[in-house]
Protein backbone atom coordinates (compact mmCIF):
# COMPACT_ATOMS: atom_id res chain seq x y z
CA UNK A 1 0.00 0.00 0.00
CA UNK A 2 1.12 3.74 -0.85
CA UNK A 3 1.90 5.74 1.98
CA UNK A 4 0.05 9.18 1.87
CA UNK A 5 3.80 10.80 0.23
CA UNK A 6 4.11 8.52 -2.93
CA UNK A 7 0.62 9.00 -3.78
CA UNK A 8 0.61 12.67 -3.47
CA UNK A 9 3.81 12.25 -5.88
CA UNK A 10 1.86 10.36 -8.46
CA UNK A 11 -0.70 12.35 -8.65
CA UNK A 12 1.26 15.12 -9.25
CA UNK A 13 2.99 13.30 -12.07
CA UNK A 14 0.01 13.14 -14.04
CA UNK A 15 0.28 15.65 -16.43
CA UNK A 16 -2.13 16.98 -19.28
CA UNK A 17 -0.72 15.21 -21.86
CA UNK A 18 -1.37 11.74 -19.45
CA UNK A 19 -5.01 12.94 -19.38
CA UNK A 20 -5.61 13.24 -22.61
CA UNK A 21 -4.29 9.97 -23.91
CA UNK A 22 -6.05 8.20 -21.42
CA UNK A 23 -9.58 10.39 -22.43
CA UNK A 24 -8.50 9.20 -25.72
CA UNK A 25 -8.80 5.23 -24.46
CA UNK A 26 -12.00 5.98 -23.21
CA UNK A 27 -13.25 7.75 -25.42
CA UNK A 28 -12.65 4.71 -28.20
CA UNK A 29 -13.61 2.43 -25.84
CA UNK A 30 -17.37 0.44 -26.42
CA UNK A 31 -19.88 2.56 -24.26
CA UNK A 32 -22.59 0.18 -22.23
CA UNK A 33 -25.87 1.69 -20.75
CA UNK A 34 -26.88 0.51 -17.03
CA UNK A 35 -30.20 1.70 -15.71
CA UNK A 36 -31.77 1.64 -12.43
CA UNK A 37 -35.46 2.11 -11.67
CA UNK A 38 -38.61 3.65 -14.16
CA UNK A 39 -36.48 3.77 -17.45
CA UNK A 40 -39.48 4.28 -20.24
CA UNK A 41 -38.54 7.79 -21.21
CA UNK A 42 -34.55 7.22 -20.89
CA UNK A 43 -32.80 7.34 -24.23
CA UNK A 44 -31.19 4.31 -25.82
CA UNK A 45 -28.27 3.70 -26.13
CA UNK A 46 -27.77 4.51 -29.92
CA UNK A 47 -29.13 7.79 -28.56
CA UNK A 48 -26.64 8.67 -26.37
CA UNK A 49 -23.98 8.01 -28.49
CA UNK A 50 -25.26 10.34 -30.94
CA UNK A 51 -25.41 12.81 -28.54
CA UNK A 52 -21.59 12.29 -27.43
CA UNK A 53 -20.83 12.49 -31.12
CA UNK A 54 -22.60 16.04 -31.73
Amino acid sequence: MLDVDEAVARIDAVGTADVRAYAGKLAGARAALALYGPVSAAPDLEAIRKGLAA
